[in-house]
């Protein structure tokens, strides 16, 4: 999961996951939680699309990389 740190749904979602509700999740290795210090939901400015693309793309060559 990728966070926008600084995003109110981030902020909830980030208070939400380390609430007992997803305690079973974390014992998973393959479940994460990444977060970026900005305020933009979507990810928008140019720092934000970098770091959100470079974190998509190394999941997914971990993802082929197990396969």
């Amino acid at each position: 999961m990728l966070i926008a740190a600084k995003d109110t749904t981030g902020l909830a979602f980030a208070d939400a996951w380390n609430a007992s509700l997803f305690a079973q999740v974390h014992i998973n290795e393959k479940v994460r939680m990444s977060s970026f210090d900005t305020a933009s939901h979507s990810f928008a400015d140019m720092s934000s699309r970098n770091w959100l693309y470079e974190h998509v793309a190394g999941c997914l060559a971990q993802q082929s990389s197990l396969d």
